[in-house]
């Protein structure tokens, strides 16, 4: 199982109500990930910029499950020995519940890897515990490999039930109070999430930025879209009191969803390829801000074209051939030469002496590049096919395109025409020659018995 599910157990809760049709069976899990405890390696806030990282567990209880599971073989968990070696947060009661729980359920099955890192907001002001004291706030980020869930979740310790905790046990690390267990419990206050965080796109098409909030009242929280590429950023969209601003045209938030579902996802039109890069959704509300990064990457595969589009052989022959690779995007693309003869089984030969344009750049900021290549071939070459490749991030597979050194149309015709003028001029030679020897008079000879 892979490491980063350290431990998933399903148990069966029933969902009851006065009435016994409110409500349905529902099914839900605990799910314990293997994370990081950051913090800045001078303290508990992360300004330095220094940081140091501890392993920890993530212990999320009671997460919903959306389809059927087979539920009879599973337990709740339990802390073991051996993970009391590390910090382990609890997540317990909350009415803030964990949103698409069954990818995180599922992503060790499917070879996705779950990342988790989770660090100190510090006390809380007018948030204290049984004795007075502060209460800490922690943030912890989910994030499932492939461009899939990410979550950002705001935690605050709860405080430990007197008739539970017996002698109190402290974390000095953080200086917060443990459950009889060995955990630091905790509640979710809030959380962002988004189900998309990676996205690639062809020019010209419609996107939809996925960002979603809950543990907040919709008419109190305020949004920042941002957009962040090579060093610098922009606002985009902007969120407060319930009144939208866009700062980029064609960009759009459905304000029914943003009040019925905490749904503040933002509609992309038109787009160009200065809409790529890394946009942060950011929330925030009266118990605290989160925020989530979607990558948004401009994917235009390239036009290929090979001329000439006929090619003729000729004695002397000195042919060059252009490929010309057009309105691709991003910049990198490479481009490779190769002759094939005919009914040959061998893999195609590479071609020498291959050159290159400069990188030509469009309005719509996509690029053109040629290549050039001189061929010399000889009669023995006929049939020999020529081939330009062009492999690019945005293609499947590299793109092929051909041409096949032809005799000339006609050729044939000329030279079984030749070679019968040959052949009859031969025969005629012969017979005139046979001819003459014929009408030559032979030279007389002595007389019988003539000295």
């Amino acid at each position: 199982m892979h490491r980063h599910i350290h431990w998933l157990l399903l148990k069966l809760v029933l969902v009851l109500a006065d009435d016994p049709g409110a409500g349905p069976v529902s099914e839900a899990a605990d799910v314990v990930l293997d994370c990081w405890y950051i913090e800045d390696s001078g303290g508990l806030s992360a300004v330095s910029g220094r940081f140091s990282r501890e392993k920890s567990l993530l212990v999320l209880r009671n997460v919903s499950i959306a389809g059927d599971e087979q539920t009879s073989a599973w337990t709740d968990y339990e802390v073991r020995d051996e993970d009391r070696k590390h910090i382990i947060f609890e997540a317990i009661g909350s009415d803030v519940p964990i949103p698409n729980g069954e990818i995180l359920l599922h992503a060790d099955c499917e070879g996705q890897e779950v990342t988790c890192e989770i660090s100190s907001f510090g006390a809380q002001s007018g948030a204290d515990d049984a004795e007075g004291a502060p209460a800490t706030s922690f943030i912890g980020v989910l994030r499932i490999s492939g461009g899939g869930l990410g979550m950002a979740l705001v935690f605050r310790t709860i405080p430990v039930s007197e008739k539970d905790s017996g002698e109190r046990i402290f974390n000095e690390k953080l200086n917060v109070e443990l459950s009889p267990t060995g955990t630091i419990p905790l509640s979710v206050q809030f959380l962002v999430y988004t189900r998309t965080s990676s996205i690639r796109t062809l020019l010209g098409q419609t996107i939809l930025l996925d960002c979603g909030f809950l543990g907040a009242d919709p008419s109190t929280i305020s949004v920042d879209w941002r957009i962040q590429h090579k060093g610098t950023g922009r606002r985009i969209y902007t969120l407060s009191e319930g009144q939208g601003m866009s700062e980029r045209e064609g960009t759009l938030m459905d304000a029914d969803q943003v009040g019925s579902n905490g749904n503040v996802s933002l509609l992309l039109r038109d787009i160009t390829v200065q809409d790529e890069g890394t946009y942060i959704c950011i929330v925030q509300g009266l118990k605290g801000h989160a925020q989530q990064t979607i990558l948004v990457e401009i994917m235009e595969p390239p036009r290929v074209t090979l001329t000439p589009e006929a090619l003729y052989f000729h004695h002397g022959m000195r042919e060059s051939l252009i490929c010309e690779i057009s309105r691709y995007y991003p910049l990198d693309v490479t481009v490779a030469w190769s002759v094939r003869t005919e009914g040959d089984d061998l893999d195609p030969l590479p071609l020498s002496g291959v050159s290159y344009s400069s990188h030509r750049k469009n309005k719509d900021g996509t690029y053109n590049i040629s290549s050039q290549v001189t061929i010399t071939p000889d009669l023995l070459e006929l049939a020999s096919v020529y081939t330009c490749e062009v492999a690019h991030i945005a293609l499947a597979e590299p793109i092929h395109v051909s041409v096949q050194l032809q005799r000339p149309i006609g050729e044939e015709e000329g030279i079984l025409f030749s070679i019968s003028g040959i052949v009859i001029s031969s025969i005629l030679f012969l017979l005139a020659l046979v001819h003459f020897c014929r009408l030559t008079p032979r030279p007389a000879g002595p007389k019988d018995g003539t000295r």
